[in-house]
């Protein structure tokens, strides 16, 4: 069997053990903010593309391709968004429920897409630097904690670090055939990720530059590939540009432009727009250490090279350095939003990923070496198992922390800052994304019938709405929130049962606040064990919550510390 066949059985086998694996666990993630949104849209494109294809049977497709009917099944609002994810969510709940389960199936755009972006990683890596390495790198992105939370849920980050690698690594394949046929595929795959998050538009950076730097001779095909492939593979993908599609890319530009701030808990403040360091910050705290440290070591085959093969690893490790670089130098822009932890930069983490599997690689060439010449007899079979050994033993840090905060990953901080109790003593946010109600439902299905919740903050209720409308929240639960003043809070909280929030600080206000820093909660759901435990969601009885809140009031009034202060 060849090299080549088989590194493609390997990749195959890595990418149905991490597709198995997040769609095993997709229904341990409660939903978040964005999906109900994505969720609803995706079952509108679905149902455009059947009403398409009862119209081609019957021979007569103008009306589902009017402007009027686009813009109703195509037309996002608010939230103008590419539609690959929502697409692929909204077929996958109509066609493959049964087979995945339903929370798998509406899942499947992460899931997918992260999968195949973990064959990526070991065939991006495997020839270069080893078969092990290939899989170091594969389970060191499948491994890390917050981007396999992120892989389960119906939303676009996810996806579009996974295309990000793919679009990175399809390009390398290009440079490496130089055809036209390998330029229409780089192509395709940049246009997929153009049909996923506006992320996509810093990809044509990264491509140029390395190109130019490492591979002229293809420069022509990858322009073709880049600025015209690409888009007319997003304008095809996108019905709703089909009409008028000077003023709809407008309309979608624009609105990235001028998206409303999202509020961050950050070193003990909060911002509308965080310090230039946070995503740098974020990915050295939220990484596994030894993963960072082997990103490092893997820095190392930039040096210049003596020898083709080194030649062609430093090709390739300036396109990851490149890949990571450009992900996180325009998220530190003053402008750019940071806020969610790392998924507004998730796609610099499987670039950060392939370094470390490089890294692994330049570890065991050395330790290889030493085996060679201290047992040349038995170095073949010592080699392997040495590696897979070592391979396992830096990996296991990554596995122990995915499965100690399982399902609630966004919580994961690394030890360099004392793991989710030293983030949280240190200022940063413990979680966010309003996943974590899912480990309320049980509690709140045992309230009295007809109890009324204080919700905070108020875009929470859509998540209990959703949860009530799937059957797994009681119908009768009623939920209230925050009113015009204070007065009107603490009225809206005293005709309620329980003050129920997550434990994002970013979203704290005059009731999270004191109720967060000394209430004492009747629900609550921890994260770690014992004194090394951290909140993630509080519930609060009527009674005690106006007290603590009366308490914090006169502390304000008398001048002294801890009430509401941010």
């Amino acid at each position: 069997m060849s090299d080549i066949r088989h590194n493609q059985i390997i990749a195959v086998a890595l990418f149905l053990i991490s597709f198995a694996l997040l769609a095993a666990t997709a229904s341990h993630y409660g939903i978040s903010y964005d999906e109900p949104v994505y969720l609803g849209l995706g079952q509108r494109h679905a149902q455009w593309f059947s009403g398409l294809w009862q119209s081609i049977r019957r021979g007569d497709i103008s009306t589902p391709l009017s402007a009027a009917v686009l813009e109703r099944a195509w037309y996002s609002g608010k939230d103008e968004q590419p539609p690959l994810v929502k697409v692929v969510s909204g077929l996958g709940q109509r066609w493959s429920s049964p087979v995945l389960g339903e929370w798998a199936a509406m899942r499947l755009p992460g899931i997918l897409i992260f999968s195949l972006a973990i064959a990526g990683l070991f065939l991006l890596c495997a020839p270069l630097w080893g078969r092990t390495a290939g899989v170091f790198a594969a389970f060191a992105l499948l491994l890390m904690p917050r981007a396999f939370a992120h892989a389960h849920y119906a939303a676009l980050d996810a996806p579009i670090a996974g295309l990000s690698l793919l679009t990175a690594l399809a390009f390398l394949r290009l440079a490496e055939r130089d055809t036209w046929r390998y330029a229409v595929i780089a192509g395709v795959v940049f246009g997929l990720a153009l049909l996923t998050k506006l992320n996509a538009f810093f990809l044509p950076i990264i491509v140029l530059a390395w190109t130019a730097l490492c591979a002229r001779q293809s420069l022509a095909k990858v322009a073709v590939a880049i600025f015209i492939v690409g888009p007319a593979v997003f304008f095809i993908g996108w019905p709703w540009l089909w009409h008028h599609p000077a003023q709809h890319l407008f309309d979608y530009l624009v609105f990235h432009l001028r998206h409303y701030p999202v509020d961050v808990y950050y070193l003990g403040r909060t911002y509308h727009y965080a310090p230039w360091h946070y995503p740098l910050v974020m990915t050295a705290v939220t990484t596994p250490p030894l993963v960072l440290l082997l990103a490092l070591v893997g820095l190392t085959n930039l040096r210049r090279p003596r020898t083709p093969q080194q030649e062609q690893r430093q090709a390739v490790a300036l396109l990851l350095v490149l890949g990571a670089g450009v992900s996180l130098l325009f998220a530190s822009l003053p402008f750019a939003p940071k806020y969610n932890g790392v998924r507004l930069f998730l796609p610099a983490f499987p670039f950060i990923a392939a370094l470390a599997g490089a890294g692994f690689g330049r570890l065991v060439d050395g330790l290889q070496l030493v085996v060679t010449r201290w047992r040349p007899a038995v170095a073949a079979q010592a080699n392997r198992v040495l590696s897979a050994a070592i391979a396992f033993l830096l990996l296991l840090p990554s596995l122990l922390g995915t499965v100690a905060t399982h399902p609630h990953q966004l919580a994961y901080y690394n030890a360099l800052i004392g793991g989710p109790v030293g983030a949280r003593a240190r200022g940063f946010e413990t979680i966010y994304w309003g996943g974590v109600y899912l480990d309320a439902l049980p509690e709140l299905n045992r309230l009295p019938e007809g109890s009324t919740l204080y919700i905070t903050p108020a875009g929470v209720i859509s998540l209990l709405v959703f949860y009530q409308r799937a059957g797994m929240l009681r119908a009768d639960l009623r939920f209230v929130s925050t009113g015009a003043t204070f007065k009107d809070t603490v009225s809206a909280i005293s005709h309620s049962d329980l003050v129920l929030f997550q434990c994002a600080q970013s979203e704290f206000d005059d009731v999270s606040w004191p109720l967060y820093r000394s209430g004492t909660p009747v629900l609550s759901h921890l994260l770690g064990p014992g004194r090394l435990a951290v909140r993630l969601v509080n519930g609060y009885t009527r009674e005690s919550a106006l007290a603590t809140l009366d308490s914090a009031r006169d502390s304000e009034r008398r001048g002294a510390p801890g009430g509401a202060s941010r």
